[in-house]
């Protein structure tokens, strides 16, 4: 078997590298691939796939090199939704140029913060006047029409000839500040450019590392803190595979170097393997062991680090997997090069991330070099070879037939292209037929499937090639996701439920208050994975008191910028000093291990902009936050009787924001929600007061810069959501009006309605009229309007089906079902695409529904709250449906989400509920469990 063969440099390009790094590395391999959009160029919710093809030719420019997007679908990729991006293509930096390289390496990461991927692109043998391959790196800017344009990373103007510059591409939030920045790698060092990166390449600071030749970089959390750590393999004299050192931030731009003397490696990537919360490190070792080297085995092999708080232990045993490991497919032969290639995602959406092997020297039947990829599945326990499999162009259901020197598995990706939740296989043959070819073997509960493969050859994506073309030498990978979900506690990718029960009985007190958070998983919520949060429970502030009713708000944003999710509960009942019932708001702080440790808001006068003693103030009535990267900033708005306020991220641990501005002018704020319907990247903030007991009246303040005290929307109303549900990218404004008509009310409908305004340039203005009102007498809503039904009394907007678009849930929790008084519904109403919500297709749900567990009793109030949020990691929002009178204890119900585009939306089969006597709620009577879902 021949060696592996890797990029090929000049004769004079070896000898300067013969002091550093003795063999040229593989394409780049960073951060780890698992559930959620990633690499979307396009910001329609499924990832793209960038394939570089460093050898194609430009314009008679031989080896120029091109990077081919494909965009993917709910139906996976095609190659009629293509692009080929070169340095000749418009808007982009630089000329295409022989023995460029470009594409040689790639990372993909939202380097501008605009919400769209972009891509950075290293071009090492790139020429700047007389330098010759001084290399550079361009990033390509995504937005609504996919890659557009192209800037080039600054380097200084000394940089010597050779310095090979974008030999290796890595990205990620190395200092954990929310902004992606981007490393690249040389035969110099490193240079490192901090985000955010303007439109003209320049980043908010560079920084130049010297770390000796290294051709590849490696980026992705390890230590749980959410911040990437990074990893440059570089050679030694005498050891060809390398040394490897973590570079880990510890705060204010300090970093430490942890030595893994015993780890040897060239391609590595990392993802969460045994499902503890912590990054895992897979380092490829392909080196057969010589005289020059001890250790490793015969044809290559893979070693998996386990992280943990401090990343990887140095003194642990890594597992070690090759091909004379038990369970793994094929033999161990010399050059077999197992590993020159790896990747790690849940394919299988266990919840545990597997690793994808390549081996492009495999021989197979006597072809040399035909090459195989092999995916291994993680567990509890860690990687194991139960269930792997390998794959090659000879495996029943892929395309083409192994040759000689095809080389397939040169380079693999695992990533969800699908949008199904489970990460699909891309394997690279850059010598296929000479110009090169990938194949995309879809993720499936049973592993990696066969069933309808996707082959495309650098001739189908119309590139030109001299001679060799390499295309699918190099995959890009994406920065590891910042844990930016606002309700992930436990950054394990999975969204989060937190359930209030405000009555709930503590310590004898009454009324003291709970909340529980039942952690999302691959199977959903379960009573088994609950927490239940008091008073009472250790590092929470304030002592259980008879009535503090805490939980009767609650929220979760990443607060602390740590990239956890926190839990915010309001207690509007706390009595403070000697003021009764000012009110009281506590984080509850997120971590790898979910929530712990708390901390008191301090509501000052002066956060509040108020100056009494706050007694009724009730503060922490309601709750909203906002955060992530679609917001400049983490914000969290506290809605009192006497005052509202908005606080803004980052908090310190103490729970002080880092500033506020006061809501004022707006009487008896009862209920708040935020989101951004003008795309600005600042939340606006809409309040309902009420004026008379039970209706409310909205007023809208768009951000806290916006001159004057919040101004009124002429509608009433007393819950609201936000979201997308018209797909025009601009965020809808859905408010509930539970109550029946009245004097105060003469605009209302009989039983309730939900009245809803269309996001836009200009956002939401007091002036504006609402688009659309819907009641159940409307045409297409189920059910008969009827007094006290309290149609619109919670409503909550996510994309059940998976479409992209969102849908309402409106909970009617007095309505009457079979003769039981108030025993309640909820009412589904599904979007029609850019005409808004489609009517027609509404569905009403209740406990006398056949596949819904239980039965319809007098005063279960099913549907008082309602929450849409993906937790079992489909991509496709559950319904989570309370019942706080449910058997005087309260329950949830939980639905999943289902269909595509379908407008039987919901999983009909596969619904369960959960009583709060299951969490550890006391069951006394009144608890309210349920009664407040987080938004």
């Amino acid at each position: 078997m021949s060696p592996p063969r890797r990029l090929a440099v000049t004769g004079a390009a070896l000898a300067a590298l013969a002091a550093g790094l003795l063999t040229v590395m593989p394409a780049a391999h960073a951060a780890p691939e698992h559930s959620g959009v990633q690499a979307d160029f396009n910001g329609d919710g499924y990832d793209d796939l960038a394939i570089g093809a460093p050898l194609a030719d430009v314009g008679g420019e031989q080896n120029s090199g091109v990077v081919t997007v494909l965009y993917g679908s709910s139906g996976g990729l095609s190659a009629g939704r293509r692009a080929v991006v070169h340095q000749a293509s418009p808007g982009v930096a630089g000329a295409a140029e022989e023995s460029d390289f470009f594409g040689s390496a790639m990372a993909s990461a939202d380097l501008d913060g605009d919400g769209y991927t972009d891509l950075a692109v290293g071009a090492y043998r790139e020429a700047v006047g007389d330098k010759s391959m001084r290399g550079s790196t361009t990033v390509l800017w995504g937005g609504p029409d996919g890659l557009s344009g192209g800037s080039v990373l600054p380097l200084p103007s000394h940089l010597e000839a050779e310095s090979m510059i974008g030999r290796g591409v890595a990205t990620g939030d190395f200092n954990r500040d929310g902004h992606t920045d981007v490393t690249v790698t040389g035969r110099i060092g490193v240079y490192t450019y901090y985000g955010p990166v303007e439109r003209d390449g320049t980043p908010l600071r560079r920084v130049h590392e010297r770390f000796g030749s290294s051709y590849t970089a490696i980026a992705g959390d390890l230590s749980g803190d959410g911040a990437a750590d990074r990893l440059y393999p570089y050679g030694v004299d005498g050891d060809s595979a390398g040394s490897i050192s973590v570079l880990r931030w510890t705060g204010t731009d300090r970093y430490t170097t942890t030595d893994l003397t015993a780890a040897d490696g060239d391609a590595g990537s990392i993802g969460d393997i045994d499902g503890d919360g912590y990054g895992d490190l897979v380092l490829g070792d392909t080196p057969d062991p010589s005289q020059y080297r001890e250790g490793g085995h015969r044809g290559g092999q893979i070693t998996v680090w386990y992280g943990g708080p401090e990343g990887p232990d140095p003194d642990q045993r890594p597992t070690v997997i090759h091909q004379d490991t038990p369970g793994v497919p094929g033999a161990a032969e010399a050059n077999d090069a197992f590993g020159f290639s790896v990747s790690v995602g849940d394919a299988d959406g266990d919840g545990y991330a597997d690793v994808a092997v390549g081996a492009p020297g495999e021989d197979l039947g006597g072809l040399r070099d035909a090459g195989s990829v092999t995916v291994l599945y993680g567990s509890a326990d860690g990687l194991t070879t139960t269930g792997s499999r390998s794959y090659h162009q000879d495996t029943s259901g892929v395309p083409g037939a192994a040759e000689t020197d095809d080389r397939f598995g040169e380079s693999v990706r695992l990533a969800d292209v699908t949008g199904d939740g489970l990460a699909d296989l891309t394997a690279g043959a850059p010598d296929e037929n000479d110009y090169g070819a990938v194949w995309v073997l879809r993720g499936a509960s049973s592993g990696v499937s066969t069933d309808g493969v996707f082959n495309l050859s650098a001739r189908g994506a119309g590139l030109t090639t001299s001679g060799q073309g390499w295309f699918g030498t190099a995959l890009a990978t994406a920065a590891e996701l910042p844990r930016t979900a606002g309700d992930d506690f436990n950054g394990d990718g999975y969204r989060d439920t937190a359930v209030g029960a405000p009555g709930a009985e503590v310590d004898g007190r009454a009324a003291a208050g709970a909340v529980t958070v039942l952690y999302g998983g691959p199977s959903g919520p379960s009573a088994g994975r609950g927490q239940t949060i008091t008073q009472s429970s250790p590092g929470v502030p304030g002592g259980p008191e008879a009535g503090d009713r805490f939980g009767a708000s609650v929220a979760s944003t990443d607060l602390d910028g740590d990239g956890f999710a926190d839990l915010v509960v309001g207690a509007p009942g706390e009595d403070v000093g000697t003021a009764p019932d000012r009110g009281m708001v506590t984080v509850v702080w997120g971590g790898p291990r979910g929530l712990s440790g708390a901390a008191s808001v301090p509501l000052t006068a002066a956060v509040l902009g108020y100056g009494g003693d706050g007694a009724d103030c009730r503060l922490g009535t309601d709750l909203t936050a906002t955060g992530g990267p679609s917001y400049d900033r983490a914000e969290l708005l506290v809605a009192g009787n006497c005052a509202t306020a908005s606080l803004h991220g980052p908090f310190g641990r103490d729970g002080s924001p880092s500033g506020s501005h006061g809501e004022s002018g707006t009487p008896s704020v009862e209920g708040a929600a935020s989101g951004d319907p003008d795309n600005d990247r600042s939340a606006d903030h809409f309040l309902l007061s009420a004026k008379v007991p039970g209706l409310g009246q909205i007023y809208v303040n768009p951000g806290d810069a916006a001159p004057g005290l919040p101004r009124p929307i002429p509608a009433d109303a007393s819950s609201a959501a936000l979201g997308d549900v018209n797909a025009d990218g601009f965020a809808d404004l859905v408010a509930g009006a539970p109550n029946d008509p009245g004097e105060a009310f003469p605009d209302g409908h009989l039983g309730g309605q939900i009245t809803i305004w269309y996001g836009g340039p200009g956002g939401i203005g007091s002036s504006d009229a609402p688009d659309l009102v819907l009641h159940q007498d409307t045409p297409g809503i189920p059910g008969e309007a009827a007094a006290g039904d309290a149609f619109g009394a919670s409503v909550a907007l996510g994309d059940i089906d998976g479409d992209g678009i969102d849908d309402i849930v409106a909970g009617v929790p007095g309505k009457d079902v079979s003769g039981r008084e108030s025993a309640g519904s909820v009412v589904v109403i599904p979007n029609g695409g850019t005409s808004g919500p489609y009517v027609p297709g509404s569905f009403t749900i209740s406990q006398d529904t056949s596949y819904v567990p239980g039965a319809a009793e007098d005063g279960d109030a099913f549907g008082a709250s309602v929450r849409l949020a993906d937790m079992d990691g489909d991509g496709r929002a559950d319904l989570v449906a309370g019942a706080p009178g449910e058997n005087a204890q309260g329950g949830v119900w939980f639905f999943r989400g289902h269909g595509s585009g379908s407008s039987s939306a919901l999983d009909r089969y596969d619904s369960y509920s959960i009583m709060g006597g299951k969490v550890g709620v006391p069951t006394s009577h009144g608890t309210g469990w349920s009664a407040e879902l987080a938004p």
